[in-house]
């Protein structure tokens, strides 16, 4: 979640900073870069864990947005200050409920983006115009404005993400084998094994304010 997060924020900041002529080697450059800096950023989740949960969160709220977004050729919300809006207060609103409801928080986020990612890459094979939606709300650059046209396709893929979305989401809440989120994490740095720390972990599911020391 850490690559996905700083690779999209990055290519986010590149698309629209680009300018009329393009990046040297631009093709490369668009994934390279994202795909460096979001491999910074899996490490910065992994040392700051504890934070990086209310961020993978804030991401799936973030995703969330461009998903119901995607919905109309016109992107639902036609003004451009509202829709940003609408994107980060779905972050922030997402990210915040974590500190309510962890775990659900996160099954959601995890299972959402990844039924998301899954149909993002199917469409960078069959190019059936999916990937239009998220590129028209996110990149404003006028000299590389991307027009978004529903067909059937998209709508079947968009369809498609709330049946994986439901299924995942299912999956985690009945079967995943991790009940308590990060303990696998703080059992590690301790010594213990994951059942043991379970024990320990307060009683509302938050998690600890603080890194775990030997």
């Amino acid at each position: 979640m850490g690559l996905l997060t700083f690779g999209s924020m990055t290519w986010i900041a590149l698309a629209n900073l680009k300018p009329s002529g393009g990046y040297p080697r631009d093709d490369i450059l668009m994934i390279v870069v994202p795909a460096g800096v979001g491999l910074v950023g899996a490490g910065i989740f992994y040392f700051v864990w504890n934070i990086a949960l209310y961020l993978v969160s804030a991401f799936g709220g973030f995703i969330f947005a461009i998903f119901v977004l995607s919905w109309r050729g016109d992107l639902v919300i036609v003004h451009l200050i509202g829709r940003s809006c609408f994107l980060g207060g779905m972050a922030l609103a997402a990210g915040a409920a974590t500190f309510f409801a962890l775990r659900p928080m996160l099954f959601f986020a995890t299972s959402f983006v990844g039924a998301y990612i899954f149909m993002f890459g199917i469409d960078c094979l069959s190019r059936s115009g999916f990937i239009a939606g998220p590129q028209a709300i996110l990149n404003r650059n006028r000299y590389n404005l991307v027009e978004y046209e529903l067909n059937k396709f998209v709508y079947v893929m968009l369809a498609m993400i709330i049946v994986m979305f439901l299924i995942s989401m299912a999956w985690q809440m009945l079967f995943n084998a991790a009940h308590h989120l990060g303990m696998h994490i703080v059992a590690a740095a301790k010594g213990k094994p994951a059942h043991e720390e379970a024990k320990e972990e307060p009683a509302d599911g938050r998690p600890p304010s603080t890194a775990p020391t030997s």
